[in-house]
């Protein structure tokens, strides 16, 4: 589904309550295994320098995305080899895109070829994204800890799943 005074792709600010800030930034992200056909689409975190990585996507879409989509994601926290579950989320696709991720999917449909015009539907075709990267204030996360932790999140419509992607992340404390 990816920034602190220059752009940084794929961090994003945790704030708590009690005001701490934490800075998540993106170690891998990749496919993972569906049920069913699934989508046609490739991923990829390029490391642009030292400190700054971009998204890479290709998807060709042959169902239409909108406000019927349904999303499930599990964050699981590590625990030296292991990982243990942190919290599950799920609920309308649309509603997290237009809430949680708005100003990053703003200009995510700007930036994908050929760009995407509606704010909820994304027609069947062929996409294309290079070099996106994400500024630390774009989106929040429900994680209230330091530490390294794996994201997958499920995209669902239609009744069928259509795709997977997993995010390995590393949250530290600002």
């Amino acid at each position: 589904m990816f920034h602190s005074g220059r752009v940084i792709v794929l961090f994003c600010s945790v704030s708590m309550a009690f005001g701490q800030e934490y800075t998540a930034t993106a170690l891998s992200i990749k496919g993972c295994p569906t049920k069913g056909p699934g989508q046609k689409y490739e991923v990829s975190l390029v490391e642009d320098s030292k400190d700054s990585k971009s998204l890479s996507a290709t998807v060709n879409l042959d169902k239409v995305f909108n406000k019927d989509c349904t999303y499930q994601a599990t964050v699981d926290y590590k625990t030296g080899v292991d990982y243990i579950r942190y919290t599950t989320l799920n609920g309308n696709a649309c509603e997290v895109l237009g809430k949680v991720l708005k100003p990053a999917w703003d200009r995510l449909k700007t930036t994908v070829e050929p760009a995407v015009k509606d704010s909820c539907i994304v027609n069947p075709g062929s996409y294309s994204l290079k070099g996106f990267q994400m500024k630390k204030d774009e989106f929040d996360l429900p994680i209230a800890q330091e530490g390294e932790f794996r994201v997958s999140m499920h995209l669902y419509c239609q009744e069928e799943e259509l795709g997977c992607v997993t995010v390995d992340i590393l949250v530290t404390e600002d």
